[in-house]
């Protein structure tokens, strides 16, 4: 069987690159990739589910927002399920996660970065009636869906 296997490829390649159909189909990817590479801003859709309870878990997706907002993409970041204690005013900048750095406050203050926090999370742990983190606009799915489906968005779930 491996010289069965083996001989494929040696005859495979004796081929001209023209007459493999994926190799021509993966040469002009390799091509449009390279051409493309990083010549425009991403635009990065975060889920974050974790709050104070595990705040490195918490912290993770501001982290991973706070990179991208520094390399110049945009970032729309959604607060479900216990990550919308972190909504209410301060808890966010005072968590400590264990190892990382807390980049709450570089994400909340940066323009290129939009937070939301779940509605429906909010009211049902009880928090509508807390004072909010005025940067934090309460939306739901309905926002995170047309945040995500934009061409250029890349959704990423901690």
């Amino acid at each position: 069987m491996t010289g069965m296997l083996s001989h494929r490829r040696r005859c495979a390649s004796d081929l001209p690159a023209e007459s493999l159909p994926w190799q021509a189909l993966r040469d002009a990817n390799v091509g449009c990739v390279q051409a493309n590479n990083r010549s425009r801003a991403m635009h990065f859709v975060i889920s974050a589910t974790w709050g104070p309870t595990d705040p490195t878990r918490a912290m993770l997706p501001f982290i991973f927002a706070a990179s991208a907002v520094q390399a110049g993409d945009e970032v729309t970041l959604m607060l479900f399920h216990d990550a919308v204690y972190m909504a209410v005013e301060g808890a966010g900048a005072k968590l400590v996660p264990v190892g990382p750095p807390n980049r709450y406050e570089e994400v909340a203050a940066h323009p290129k970065a939009t937070l939301w926090a779940c509605k429906p999370c909010v009211e049902v742990r009880g928090l509508a009636g807390a004072p909010l983190d005025r940067r934090i606009k309460l939306g739901g799915m309905n926002e995170f869906h047309a945040a995500a489906k934009g061409a250029d968005a890349r959704v990423i779930n901690y």
